[in-house]
């Protein structure tokens, strides 16, 4: 876009030049005429080499000036050394403002030997766990570890704001951390990133064929925790950070990985699971009570009907009780009747 632009702006400006410079060539050979029809033969101004002075004059400055806008518009267009240069210098804006400004932390990890690796982390790595910038870093100071067989060798912060090279030879020695400082928290919190980059930095393999767009474009993912300690309230607030990294060769020599902070994502799947564990405990648990409920109504049910059956039975054993002490009861009483009557009749007899 910027380059149609450009093209745009430069073709105005010639296009401009140009109408520019016939109009002063149209101009100058009225004011000749007007010249050669209002004075004498004799005049100054009727000199013949001054006309072609004066139209040489203007055509040469309108020729130099046209010149001067095709080469700048070539130079800015259509140049491609200046054109690449151009575009690497926008894209080194753009990843410095990337490298100090995104909240992932980028980790570019370099072989100098065949043991020996440099790797820099972003600014962002010191938010991520918790630490603060040592005074007179920088405001974009990043840490840099060297480490050899994964054991930390030296360990600094550059400032990649005023540095050409990011792994320089010649380092301040107040940026150097002290041999007690490389067993603090961020330095070993830098070293597992570190660690966990060259290891998937080492299952891409070798490069070549179709290998590499294969790798360039397939990066390696990998789960990691770190530790992250607040210094500010003397690291007693530690907590764990869980991290997700994504790895990919840049080149045989330079391994780049991108870790990003997805603590909140876990924590969200870990409520998620919390949510549904207790749901589904209980729906257990309802369905044991209705199943419960079930039982106990059925052996209700159940207990009725035996008692209604023996209530029957026990009705029936008192009616056929009450049926004989009927007759036994009768059968007494027409004995106690006619023990009566004889009695009677023996006494009125007698009397």
């Amino acid at each position: 876009e910027r380059e149609y632009y450009n093209r745009r702006r430069f073709a105005y400006y010639l296009m401009l030049t140009c109408s520019i410079a016939w109009s002063v060539l149209v101009g100058l050979y009225c004011v000749n005429l007007i010249i050669h029809m209002a004075t004498p033969a004799d005049h100054w101004l009727r000199f013949p080499s001054l006309a072609m002075s004066c139209d040489t004059i203007a055509d040469v400055m309108t020729k130099v000036l046209y010149l001067k806008i095709i080469v700048e518009a070539h130079q800015s267009v259509f140049a491609s050394d200046l054109r690449t240069i151009r575009q690497l210098n926008e894209l080194k804006q753009l990843m410095s403002t990337l490298w100090v400004s995104s909240s992932d932390v980028i980790v570019i990890s370099t072989k100098q030997t065949e043991r020996r690796h440099a790797t820099m982390l972003s600014p962002s790595f010191l938010s991520l766990v918790g630490a603060t910038l040592p005074p007179g870093a920088g405001q974009a100071a990043a840490l840099v570890l060297e480490t050899d067989r994964g054991k930390i060798q030296s360990a600094y912060y550059v400032d990649i704001s005023i540095i050409s090279d990011p792994y320089p030879d010649r380092i301040d020695q107040q940026m150097l951390l002290a041999l007690e400082d490389l067993s603090n928290n961020t330095v070993q919190q830098a070293l597992r990133i570190t660690n966990a980059t060259l290891t998937a930095g080492k299952s891409f393999g070798t490069f070549g064929g179709d290998s590499t767009k294969q790798q360039a474009s397939d990066p390696t993912l990998r789960a990691l925790s770190i530790v992250s300690c607040n210094e500010e309230s003397g690291g007693d607030t530690a907590s764990k950070v869980m991290c997700e990294m994504k790895v990919s060769r840049h080149t045989e020599q330079t391994t780049v990985a991108v870790v990003r902070d997805v603590t909140e994502r876990y924590r969200r799947f870990e409520a998620e699971r919390r949510v549904h564990a207790e749901t589904i405990a209980r729906q257990r648990d309802m369905h044991t009570a209705n199943r419960f409920t079930r039982h106990e109504v059925k052996n209700g049910l159940l207990s009725s009907i035996e008692l209604c059956r023996t209530l029957g039975q026990s009705l029936k054993e008192l009616r056929t009780v009450m049926t004989g002490n009927k007759s036994s009861n009768v059968a007494s009483q027409d004995s106690v009747l006619s023990d009566a009557r004889e009695f009677l009749d023996n006494k009125a007899l007698k009397s």
